[in-house]
């Protein structure tokens, strides 16, 4: 590999990276939508004016991860592995939940070596600079142009669903490798070595440690459709590629076997429901995405979204590489490349962009969503690369088809203006009645009036050319119509690159506005909390009690969702995406006494203020004997994982645990283990001897250890074939191994 595209292209990264991220780099701003808070959540006016958002899309970024990586970071630095969490729920499993990421080897890395702020800030940065480095190296491998490898993996990295993805960090963690583990399959089926097994099989468990149940599944999809791409229905070239792909897959999962085991246990047990019906139209979806061309045309994040309708909002920014680009898929799948080290290749991302229509055509969207894009993206912006070289090969004019291209942008932009100048003030107080009255569905985040008008009457600024990044997008694709038209500038390598830059610039402009960056100040005031925050942290921070909080709506809670990992508050409530049986389903009315020691209760009129009261029963709510015994006890929270419990000398009994039972938690007294069993509904009872001093509770995931056991024989297996491949090597003077499957 020469240098010079690969300094171009590192210098291209790095201005752009400083662009969009700006003071976040070094810490001066936190990536994270902290002015939600003052605007949504009734009890954080403390933090500044209350005022619309940047951006209400990314809120499960504040609510839910923010608050639990501060945990994982400091439990990091201690030296303790945070596989509990015991501010939410009553206490849940942390790791074992994907959504977490909080075994992602980039979020590890970050958190061992950097402050919390610029650890949370570079995992982040991270995911869009290592997946723009895997696309520029995968391109080169298929012998695209530099400049054509620069822009179009500079366009990845910056692509629509990486932005759209951001509040979901385990998305584009674990899509990082994708582009490295096509560029090492490809490599391996034109010589196969050893070594691609090794490079592989780690490749495949840094995708398994960073994300969920649900996107480990891509792996098998995506090895599918490089399966069919390049082997179609020839079976020697599948038994190949079986050999190729399914032994780094296997030895990858056996890697990444303790973090498996312990998601696959919290998936089993948790109580998310399977709404079959939850939307009439989601079928729709496929055909909704080709809007994908023109995304603005459904809305933005800055207005209502008429996705929704179809159950998928930001439905056209998923596979936006920017419109030009767009068009160009189209003659990358209609022009056959010349290049035969392209064919294959081209296949394969045929086969995924379709993969992805038909998830999103199919009751297959229940399972797959719409997260598959990216992967249907590293295809289209291979097939975009494709159709600039048939372009720049073919010598034919393609006048009916820039007359067509040329009609239809017209036709966009005519159409986006007229509706929003024209139409849409007509259809306002209709549009507003229909936005009222869905206001309170479930499927619509409860926010205030002022900002559900904000959204109305900001849509025609959205869609219309007063959008800079509309007008960029029409200028894109009518400069690729000249170059049809013009068959003698398509010779010329600037005219392409200004094209390529024009293309890029919308997406540029998009990330800009939708990527959270907000003062650190901010993030210091949000720490130190307001009146309400400091009363209730005064009262319980600390300590093993635990808070009930009742509010009509969960944002005017003094700690909503997770921010009681923020202020050390054990809270009944959380947020996840897969809740676990735990106390929190309990009705109040009936157990109060068992699930919590504080009571906070936020009138329905007024979020500002409430009421902090005692539940009337002496002794704390988590351990209650469950006989009349009168002995006396204290608990400490040691860490995450360990609760130690000191006991004075007495007669035995039964201990009433009343955190939100789960299987993996050892009960031992003064080093004898003793039975811990569930206690209906949901709690657990240990029996305590007369003669204990101290009982250590300890939780690790149940098949931790059978899930080590199998990592470590991955791990001997990949030595003895990193070991081999040495011996090998030196043998053959340092040359290439052959592996025979």
């Amino acid at each position: 590999m020469t240098k010079r595209p690969v300094i171009l292209f590192l210098a291209a990264n790095l201005l752009l990276v400083g662009f969009v991220f700006r003071d976040a780099l070094w810490g001066a701003s936190l990536l994270a939508p902290l002015d939600i808070a003052p605007a949504f959540f009734g009890k954080y006016d403390f933090m500044g004016a209350s005022t619309i958002p940047a951006n209400h899309y990314t809120i499960d970024q504040l609510t839910q991860d923010l608050p639990v990586q501060r945990t994982i970071y400091e439990a990091y630095r201690r030296g303790e592995i945070p596989w509990w969490d015991s501010y939410t729920y009553g206490g849940r499993p942390l790791l074992a939940d994907g959504h977490i990421n909080g075994t992602a080897p980039v979020r590890v890395l970050m958190y061992l070596v950097l402050p919390f702020e610029l650890a949370y800030n570079w995992t982040l940065i991270l995911h869009f600079v290592l997946g723009g480095v895997g696309m520029f190296l995968l391109l080169r491998q298929f012998g695209f142009r530099d400049w054509n490898c620069i822009l179009f993996s500079l366009t990845y990295e910056f692509a629509g669903w990486q932005t759209i993805s951001f509040q979901h960090p385990w998305i584009q963690s674990s899509f990082v490798y994708y582009p490295f583990l096509w560029q090492l399959w490809d490599a391996t089926l034109h010589q196969r070595s050893r070594w691609h097994i090794v490079l592989g099989s780690l490749l495949v468990a840094a995708i398994f440690l960073s994300g969920s149940i649900q996107t480990h599944t891509y792996v098998l999809l995506f090895a599918l459709a490089l399966g069919f791409g390049y082997a179609g229905k020839n079976l020697n070239e599948w038994r190949k590629l079986f050999t190729v792909m399914a032994f780094p897959i296997f030895l990858g999962a056996c890697l990444a076997a303790p973090v498996i085991a312990a998601q696959i246990e919290l998936f089993c047990l948790s109580e998310r429901p399977v709404l079959v019906a939850e939307h009439p139209w989601a079928w729709l979806a496929g055909i909704g995405s080709l809007s994908s061309v023109y995304p603005w045309c459904l809305g933005t994040f800055r207005t209502f979204d008429p996705g929704k309708l179809l159950g998928q909002p930001g439905l056209g920014f998923n596979l936006y590489i920017g419109s030009a680009a767009f068009v160009l898929t189209v003659f990358g799948i209609v022009c056959k490349t010349t290049e035969v080290r392209q064919h294959e290749p081209r296949r394969a991302a045929i086969i995924l962009t379709a993969l992805y229509l038909l998830i999103l055509s199919t009751p297959l969207l229940k399972i797959f969503y719409t997260r598959f894009a990216a992967l249907a993206v590293m295809g289209l912006i291979l097939l975009a690369a494709i159709g600039v070289e048939s372009l720049l090969r073919d010598k034919a004019i393609f006048r009916r088809s820039a007359q067509w291209i040329l009609l239809a942008v017209a036709l966009i932009a005519v159409a986006g203006n007229l509706f929003a100048w024209v139409i849409y003030p007509r259809l306002l107080p209709s549009v507003r009645q229909f936005v009222y009255a869905h206001e309170n569905s479930r499927w619509v985040l409860p926010t205030p009036r002022s900002f559900r008008d904000f959204q109305i009457e900001n849509l025609p600024r959205e869609i219309s050319f007063q959008n800079p990044e509309t007008v960029l997008a029409c200028l894109g694709v009518s400069w690729l119509v000249l170059l049809l038209f013009r068959p003698q500038l398509r010779r010329q390598t600037s005219v392409w690159i200004a094209l390529l830059i024009l293309n890029s610039l919308p997406l540029l402009s998009f990330c800009c506005r939708y990527v959270p960056r907000q003062p650190i100040a901010s993030w210091h005031r949000l720490l130190e909390g307001g009146r309400e925050q400091k009363a209730v942290s005064a009262q319980l921070a600390g300590t093993p009690q635990r808070l009930l909080e009742i509010a009509s709506n969960p944002h005017n809670c003094v700690f909503p969702c997770n921010f009681g990992h923020l202020y050390r508050v054990h809270t009944v409530h959380g947020y996840t995406s897969l809740p676990p049986q735990s106390i929190a389903d309990l009705p109040p009315e009936k157990f109060s006494g068992q699930i919590a020691d504080w009571i906070y209760e936020t009138g329905d009129a007024e979020p500002r203020g409430g009421i902090l009261r005692s539940n009337q029963i002496p002794g704390l709510a988590r351990f209650r004997w469950r006989d009349t015994t009168t002995r006396r006890f204290s608990v400490e929270d040691i860490g995450l994982n360990t609760i130690r419990l000191s006991f004075t000398a007495s007669t035995s009994g039964q201990l009433l645990w009343n955190d939100s039972y789960f299987p993996g938690w050892q009960a031992k007294a003064d080093g004898q283990t003793v039975p811990r069993k569930k206690a209906e509904p949901r709690f657990s009872a240990i029996d305590i001897p007369a003669n204990a001093k101290t009982v250590i509770l300890h939780y690790e995931p149940s098949f931790l250890r059978e899930g080590l056991a199998i990592s470590i024989a991955g791990a001997v297996v990949l030595g003895l074939i990193t070991v081999s491949s040495l011996i090998s090597s030196r043998k053959n003077g340092g040359g290439q191994n052959q592996f025979h499957g």
